[in-house]
């Protein structure tokens, strides 16, 4: 006779499931596609039969050292509309194109990564010498954007979640909500070469890791229904994601393949574990575990199976490797936060002083910059970004809403 209960169980996990598909499924109806902005190509293309716009080529050559790439014509019908061949929208950065029609000059440049017109203008043709002056003004702006690094966040408000771009001064915000019906997203982590998200969404206490690829749109579903699993971070030397997960009462580090498969134990504690994270140049890893009534920062090697323990006298939150050779973590002192870097000689520099509470601490890939949230007023968090070279705080955000998890992205937005 079959086990009432655990059918039950089965149904529970199955509609779970369902809600998390949708929930994924709804953030890549909403976000643009990022792909060509990991990408270095530029396209130009002339459409005058008196090759008009042809000076343009050898200004984006010699004065933006950006040399366009050679690539058979497309129609321009086509591109007017904003429909692109496979290979632009994947190798491509920036469009540009120019025609004429009936008298009048026409310029375009497009965003291949949002598939998004960026600049249009339009002059009489018998002006065509400061028509293409007025276009090398506006070039430079276009390509400048292309390779702006932005804010990628989560805003929680009003029992909502949403996804926000912000650049890096906090002066321009798009929003894009994340469907009702979904859960809540909790976490989001860009991939090192900006092609793919991991996401983390919890529904009915169940934490689940997706793989979001926006280019190609399509969403996988990498956790095992069975598990709660968190904190997935990239392990680029292996070219493997790893992650915590909560198994048999226990947590531990596990690997897997980008695609869910081969999932394998690295590391079980009996002991809590928190936010896990991965050198981009070393086999090292960094964590945070709850040792002796506060949290420790763990460096661990996999291959080696070498451990270090940080001797810091507080509790250690949010470890994230940035650069080469740089590690970051927030400490928390009898009440005060601050954000620290941890150096190879087992010391540390406090590199903020107001003690805020703070949380969700993330480091651009050069180690340049770090992005974390401050609770200024209570229950109220703002993202945060800290120039370490200027040595300069910029307050992204200035709402009620609560915001989280801030990553570096090298996304489209406008």
């Amino acid at each position: 006779m079959e086990n009432p209960g655990k059918k039950t169980r089965s149904r529970k996990k199955r509609a779970i499931a369902g809600f998390l598909y949708l929930a994924v499924w709804g953030i890549l109806s909403i976000l643009p596609v990022s792909s060509g902005w990991a990408k270095n190509d530029l396209f130009f293309f002339d459409y005058t039969p008196e090759h008009v716009f042809a000076p343009l080529e050898g200004f984006l050559e010699d004065a933006l050292h950006r040399k366009p790439r050679s690539f058979p014509k497309p129609p321009l019908e086509d591109l007017k509309k904003g429909v692109f061949p496979d290979t632009l929208m994947t190798e491509g950065d920036v469009l540009l194109f120019g025609y004429a029609k009936e008298g009048w000059l026409f310029f375009e440049a497009w965003d291949l990564g949002a598939s998004r017109k960026v600049l249009g203008m339009v002059r009489r043709l018998k002006e065509s010498a400061a028509f293409l002056e007025a276009i090398k003004r506006r070039i430079p702006e276009i390509l400048g954007r292309a390779k702006e690094w932005k804010v990628l966040f989560v805003r929680q408000e009003g029992g909502r979640s949403s996804i926000v771009f912000s650049d890096l001064a906090g002066k321009r915000e798009v929003s894009f909500p994340f469907p009702e019906s979904g859960g809540t997203l909790e976490t989001i982590t860009m991939t090192p070469d900006g092609q793919s998200l991991l996401a983390v969404v919890s529904c009915a206490g169940v934490r689940n890791i997706f793989r979001i690829d926006l280019y190609p749109r399509r969403v996988q579903r990498l956790s095992l229904q069975e598990f709660s699993d968190f904190s997935p971070t990239f392990l680029p030397s292996r070219g493997t994601i790893l992650f915590l997960s909560e198994r048999g009462g226990k947590r531990g580090i596990y690997e897997m393949n980008l695609d869910g498969s081969k999932q394998r134990e690295l590391l079980l504690r009996d002991a809590p574990l928190g936010w896990l994270s991965a050198s981009r140049y070393t086999e090292t890893l960094a964590f945070s575990e709850f040792r002796e009534g506060r949290w420790k920062l763990v460096l661990w090697n996999p291959l080696e199976r070498r451990e270090d323990v940080l001797n810091f006298s507080g509790n250690v939150f949010y470890p994230t490797f940035g650069g080469r050779e740089r590690l970051f973590f927030i400490g928390e002192q009898e009440g005060r936060y601050d954000v620290y870097e941890f150096s190879p000689q087992k010391s540390w520099t406090r590199l903020t002083n107001d003690g805020l509470p703070k949380a969700y601490l993330a480091a651009a890939p050069d180690g340049q910059r770090l992005a974390f949230c401050v609770e200024k007023d209570p229950g109220n968090w703002d993202v945060v970004v800290l120039d370490l070279v200027r040595r300069r705080t910029v307050r992204l955000t200035a709402s009620w809403a609560r915001e989280q998890s801030p990553v570096f992205a090298p996304l489209p937005m406008y």
